[in-house]
């Protein structure tokens, strides 16, 4: 009778140390896949951050070329000139490429 206690106490503490050693194997799946999301989620928020410098930097340039065309325009709107004419068309050309710009972001 001892014999047979002391084989099914050693038989469950093997089923007990097999359980707990697939409990930390999913544990560590767990933790590993939760540092990959993490890692996915800091790519996707770095992706982010470079896209929207691009964004503005590439948005700056038209913008200043409007400001100081207005502004030329502003000065020049007492006079007739051919002046006139040219920055309305740089007004024209740096909207469209605007437009452009931010109709590619929605694609």
């Amino acid at each position: 009778r001892t014999q047979w206690f002391y084989r099914h106490s050693v038989t469950l503490a093997a089923r007990d140390m097999k359980k707990l050693l697939e409990t930390q194997r999913q544990l560590e799946r767990a933790e590993m896949e939760h540092k990959a999301q993490i890692r996915s989620a800091e790519a996707a928020c770095a992706a982010r951050c470079r896209l929207i410098r691009i964004f503005m930097h590439d948005m700056r340039s038209p913008l200043l070329t409007m400001a100081n065309v207005a502004s030329q325009l502003h000065t020049e709107a007492g006079r007739e000139s051919t002046n006139l004419e040219r920055a309305s068309s740089v007004l024209r050309t740096c909207s469209g490429l605007m437009e452009h710009i931010l109709s590619d972001i929605k694609k």
